[in-house]
């Protein structure tokens, strides 16, 4: 497999025709209404992952802006503050190319990119929010649970998942 990662677009809809994936987040990036109006409107990003020999896309993740919330603890002084983050919002891998390292590319690649970004943006974490399941697949790539003192927000379609953070 020769991998690529490219920008969605109205041109590309076609490559999602054979993706397959049991989750919510296969509805968001087969919606080409909701994922497309999402970028247009400069509220996220969504690459395909994609083998270019045989036209295929195998993967995808969104990103965002987001923010990490400390929030005020009276005893010690500390004030609430927000740190810039970007957010991986969704990540899936088809189905039929798990178990081959593709899951662990896609998110390198997502680090990688991000961290380019701290360059021109204040971008000083990354965000997700993990199904319990995955938890430890995440925490190889050195996401932690958040602290008691912090918060992001959670959709709520998201709510019985686990908040994680990385700091650059």
């Amino acid at each position: 497999m020769h991998l690529i990662a490219v920008p969605l677009s109205t041109r590309l809809m076609s490559a999602l025709d054979n993706f397959q994936c049991e989750d919510e987040c296969y509805d968001y990036i087969r919606n080409e209404t909701r994922a497309l109006d999402a970028m247009e409107n400069s509220r996220s990003i969504v690459f395909l992952i994609m083998d270019i020999t045989t036209n295929t896309t195998i993967a995808y993740f969104s990103m965002l802006y987001s923010a990490i919330y400390v929030k005020e603890d009276k005893n010690d002084g500390i004030k609430p503050v927000k740190h810039p983050a970007m957010e991986i919002a969704g990540m899936a891998v088809d189905r039929r190319f798990r178990g081959r390292n593709i899951g662990k590319q896609t998110l390198e690649y997502a680090i990688e990119l991000i961290d380019n970004l701290k360059t021109s943006a204040p971008i000083e974490a990354i965000t997700l929010v993990s199904r319990p399941s995955i938890v430890g697949f995440y925490a190889k790539s050195n996401f932690k649970p958040l602290l008691d003192n912090m918060e992001i927000y959670i959709p709520k379609h998201n709510q019985n998942c686990v908040a994680l953070y990385r700091q650059l």
